[in-house]
C-alpha cells in the first residue's frame, strides 16, 4: 500500500528531461561487443589481479582508465568478471564504490548492465546512487532514480528522500523538494531532522521565509532535535525576510541547546538585525566572536560597519574597518561604501 501511494504521489512530480542523452538507468539497449584496446586493457587487469578482491580489482580496472570509459567496454568488464552472475552483496559493492569516487558515469552505465542482464537491483543500489545524485547536485537524475525505485516497488526510507531532497534544494528546485515531502507524508514515511533541513534550506534559499520557519515549527512540535544547519537556514530565512527579532530568538535558542554556530549563521543574525537598524545589537554579535572562538570574515566586517554607518555611528563604524584593515580581512564594495559614507559623515574626507 505504501509504495503505490509513493508511486501516485510521484507521478505528480514532473522531471525536466537534460538535453544529455539518458545515462542508462532507465533504458533497455542492446548489448554490444567491441574489441579494442581500451577493452583489452581493462580486461587484462582484472585477469591480473583475480587472486585478490576481484570487486576492488573490477573498480580500479573501471577507475584508472585514462579516457572515459564507453558503456560496452564497461559491460564487457563486468562480463568477463562475473560470467557466472552477480550477486546483490557484491553489485551493492560494484555501484557504492563507484558513487563514492564520484564516477557517477560510470555508475549509471552499471546500473544499466544490471537491467539489460536483468540482475537484482535493490533498495541499497538506487540510494547509493541517489547519494551520488545529491553530492553532485543532480536533482534530475535523482528524481529519475527515485521514480525508478518508485516503479520496481522498492520501499523508500528517510535516507534516501533526504538525498533527493538535498539533490532539489541544491539545483534551487524547492517547489520539487515540497512535492517530495507530499509524497513520504502520503507513503507514511517518517521525516527525520536531515529530511526538514533539506527542505528549510531549499525555502530558504527561494526566499520563502514563511514555510522555511514553518518547517523548524514542525521540527520543534516533533520534539526531533534541531543541528547547526537547521538552525541556520531558518535563522538565514529570517535574515532574507527582515524578521530581526526572530533571528535573535532562534539564535539564542542555539546557544542554549549547546549546537555550535558557524560564521555563515553569526553572518547571517548580524544582517537581519542591521536590515532591522539595531546597530547595537549587531556589535555585541561581531564583539562575541572572538569568546566563541570564531573569525570575522569579510561578510561579518561589513555587515557590522554597515549597521552602524547606516544608524549614525561613524566612529564606530570607522573604527571597525580600521581592525578589518589591520587583520588583513579583504574588503569589498559594501563596507568600503560604509566607510566612505562614515568619513564623510565625520567630515572626513580626506
Amino acid at each position: 500500500m505504501r509504495q503505490c501511494q509513493q508511486a501516485c504521489m510521484c507521478r505528480q512530480i514532473r522531471v525536466q528531461h537534460s538535453p544529455q542523452p539518458d545515462r542508462g538507468y532507465g533504458l533497455r539497449r542492446c548489448r554490444l561487443t567491441l574489441c579494442e584496446q581500451g577493452t583489452e586493457d581493462t580486461l587484462s587487469l582484472i585477469r591480473d589481479t583475480r587472486a585478490g578482491d576481484p570487486i576492488q580489482s573490477v573498480l580500479r580496472a573501471l577507475l584508472d582508465e585514462p579516457v572515459p570509459l564507453q558503456a560496452d567496454v564497461l559491460f564487457a568488464t563486468l562480463d568477463q568478471a562475473f560470467p557466472g552472475g552477480i550477486d546483490p552483496r557484491t553489485s551493492t559493492r560494484i555501484v557504492s564504490g563507484l558513487a563514492k569516487q564520484r564516477a557517477l558515469d560510470l555508475m549509471f552505465m552499471a546500473l544499466s548492465w544490471h537491467e539489460i542482464n536483468k540482475y537484482e537491483l535493490n533498495c541499497y543500489h538506487y540510494s547509493a546512487a541517489v547519494n551520488a545524485c545529491a553530492k553532485a547536485s543532480m536533482w534530475t537524475e535523482a528524481l529519475k532514480l527515485l521514480s525508478g525505485m518508485m516503479q520496481n516497488k522498492l520501499e523508500l526510507d528517510a535516507i534516501t528522500f533526504s538525498a533527493a531532497m538535498s539533490a532539489c534544494e541544491k539545483g534551487g528546485q524547492w517547489e520539487k523538494t515540497l512535492q517530495l515531502f507530499a509524497v513520504m507524508v502520503h507513503g507514511l514515511v517518517e521525516s527525520d531532522m536531515i529530511t526538514l533541513s533539506a527542505i528549510m534550506s531549499a525555502c530558504e534559499k527561494a526566499g520563502e521565509w514563511e514555510r522555511a520557519l514553518h518547517f523548524f515549527s514542525v521540527m520543534t512540535q516533533r520534539n526531533i532535535k534541531s543541528d547547526m544547519i537547521s538552525f541556520s537556514a531558518a535563522i538565514s530565512a529570517c535574515e532574507k525576510g527582515k524578521q530581526w527579532a526572530k533571528a535573535l530568538q532562534l539564535f539564542s535558542d542555539m546557544v542554549q541547546a549547546e549546537v555550535e554556530p558557524s560564521t555563515i549563521t553569526v553572518n547571517s543574525v548580524i544582517s537581519a538585525v542591521e536590515k532591522g537598524g539595531e546597530w547595537d545589537k549587531a556589535l555585541q554579535l561581531f564583539n562575541a566572536m572572538p569568546q566563541r572562538n570564531m573569525e570575522s570574515d569579510t561578510v561579518t566586517f561589513s555587515a557590522t560597519i554597515s549597521s552602524c554607518e547606516k544608524c549614525g555611528q561613524w566612529e564606530k563604524a570607522l573604527q571597525i574597518f580600521s581592525v578589518m584593515l589591520q587583520n588583513k580581512v579583504s574588503s569589498n564594495v559594501i563596507s568600503c561604501s560604509a566607510a566612505i559614507s562614515a568619513c564623510e559623515k565625520a567630515g572626513r574626507w580626506e
